[in-house]
């Protein structure tokens, strides 16, 4: 999975959970765009399904962006 599925993936969780956002920068804090705990929990399960790429529980709090995600999907899939 490259990183611009990640982000395209990401955007359309957020979208799914709040309609009201217009786009998700890559740059954007994961909080700020609504997604609290639950739906974090929901949103790894969903791109660790569609990767193939286990995301350690030890590396969430490190998680924070878009970006974030980006870059650990997309560096372990070509891995």
């Amino acid at each position: 999975m490259t990183a611009e599925q990640v982000h395209a993936l990401v955007e359309e969780f957020v979208r799914e959970l709040h309609p009201d956002v217009s786009s998700v920068p890559t740059s954007a804090d994961l909080a700020e765009l609504g997604v609290d705990s639950l739906s974090f929990v929901d949103l790894l399960s969903a791109l660790e399904r569609r990767s193939g790429v286990e995301i350690p529980d030890d590396l969430l709090p490190r998680l924070t962006t878009v970006r974030d995600l980006m870059d650990h999907i997309a560096s372990r899939a070509h891995a």
